[in-house]
């Protein structure tokens, strides 16, 4: 099934808008990348769901503490109406803004997004694991 070239360029709009709000250390910039609903499911700790749970984690486990350099491709991608879903690699170097060395890391992702009345798309769900060390 073929994707619409203007989907597919908004698609692409928010994956990079997400790339660079997080290099900018915007976290409110990142956050109008989501949908107000939204929900990260992380690995090994329970989903965070809504802007304001989202806001306090990704404040006091990255914000605060890194200096996150990310990085995603789809590797996949899919619309049915006005949801759209992407999976892919992800990469992240995270600096500490205190003290020590940086952390690699990276794994597989799957984002679901909701489109927008605007015709933009936003991220309504997102799903990562993270691969061990050596695989």
């Amino acid at each position: 099934m073929s994707i619409p070239q203007p989907d597919l360029a908004a698609l692409e709009k928010a994956r990079q808008e997400y790339i660079t709000t997080c290099l900018e250390d915007n976290l409110e910039g990142l956050l109008d990348t989501f949908t107000d609903d939204a929900a990260f499911f992380p690995p090994d700790i329970p989903p965070v769901r809504g802007k304001e749970a989202l806001r306090a984690w990704l404040k006091e486990d990255f914000f605060d503490l890194y200096r996150n350099e990310l990085d995603f491709t789809f590797d996949e991608v899919e619309i049915t109406g006005g949801w759209a879903w992407a999976v892919g690699p992800w990469s992240q170097r995270l600096t500490p803004k205190a003290a020590g060395g940086a952390i690699h890391q990276g794994g597989k992702f799957l984002d679901i997004f909701r489109r927008q009345d605007d015709g933009s798309w936003k991220f309504a769900r997102l799903m990562f694991t993270v691969d061990q060390p050596g695989a």
